[in-house]
């Protein structure tokens, strides 16, 4: 675990849960420390197989949370998190109301050995799998949505101590395809090096019917096709390609759920927050999707995203007349 600083810190606790008819929910609590000041973002949406999708962010100040040392129970004024064992996550407040509830088939995972999936100097970005795949039982009220869902679910961990000005992330894939038959979870976010070639950080883990774990550090994502978002958000792929390892992961059967940029999907309290969150991201859209992925023989329900940063053009120097 990295150690908290003042001028940036951030953490990010994610659980979802799915059921077969492919709906899909997802919540999470990001903990910012910004300029020595502390603020929480809660976010919740829910997309049914059938009917609107529905996302919700409040925004509270970060001063009466508890994180323990492991950073796997998380108390917060209107919630709870426990990320460890019988993993859970609630939430109340106002009009929302989230409830997911697990038991665990996987131990946590830490990819490579030690989560660290980028350096700069002495800071870093820590991923945490903590829970790969587990049975879950989820309920979330958000206005007049009530969802309820029985089906699997996924929880990870993000530490960093990178500033956003700092990170240089370029694109990032993300993915998790879960059900009674196993999990897949693949991680694969490209920065800019020092150099200005790109730097990749692929991270693979698999567990298909009675066969054993497996971990990647070897993988690709290869849209093999794409259309465009409708509100202008950019092309995400209703097909995919994952090569990992030996093995062939097949996405397709894409519904695109939410495209919605960073400072949107993090709503970020203050005006100074969201000025230097956009212009570090470029605002970038995030696109989820809920498909179906198949490897050797195995159907699984995935949900997946995609973010692609523009590389900002170079300024160009005035001359005199």
């Amino acid at each position: 675990m990295l150690t908290p600083r003042g001028l940036f810190f951030a953490e990010k606790w994610y659980f979802d849960a799915q059921q077969p008819d492919g709906s899909f929910a997802f919540a999470f609590v990001a903990l910012l420390t910004l300029l020595g000041r502390r603020s929480l973002e809660l976010v919740a949406g829910a997309f049914p197989a059938e009917g609107a999708p529905v996302v919700r962010g409040l925004h509270m100040p970060g001063r009466d949370v508890r994180v323990s040392a492991d950073r796997e129970r998380l108390d917060f004024p209107c919630g709870a998190i426990s990320a460890g064992g019988a993993a859970r996550f609630e939430a109340r407040a106002g009009d929302l109301d989230v409830r997911m509830d697990y038991r665990r088939l996987d131990a946590a995972w830490i990819p490579g050995g030690d989560g660290i999936l980028h350096r700069d100097g002495g800071r870093a970005l820590l991923w945490t799998v903590t829970l790969p795949c587990g049975e879950a039982e989820a309920r979330l009220r958000i206005g007049d949505v009530d969802v309820r869902l029985q089906g699997h679910g996924y929880a990870d961990f993000v530490q960093t101590d990178i500033p956003p000005w700092s990170l240089g992330l370029r694109e990032l894939h993300w993915g998790r395809a879960l059900g009674a038959q196993g999990a897949i979870i693949w991680e694969l976010p490209e920065f800019a090096g020092p150099d200005g070639l790109p730097q990749t950080a692929p991270r693979g883990w698999m567990r298909l019917g009675t066969g054993p774990t497996r971990t990647f550090e070897m993988l690709a994502v290869e849209p093999l096709r794409e259309e465009a978002a409708e509100n202008g958000r950019g092309l995400y792929p209703t097909e995919l390609r994952i090569a990992m390892g030996d093995m062939d992961v097949r996405v397709d059967r894409s519904r695109l759920v939410m495209a919605r940029s960073v400072t949107e999907m993090n709503r970020m309290g203050g005006t100074l927050d969201r000025l230097i969150f956009r212009r570090a991201s470029g605002n970038a859209p995030v696109l989820k999707l809920v498909s179906r992925a198949t490897a050797g023989g195995v159907s699984l329900l995935a949900a997946h995203e995609r973010m692609r940063i523009a590389p900002r053009s170079p300024r160009v120097p005035a001359t005199r007349s």
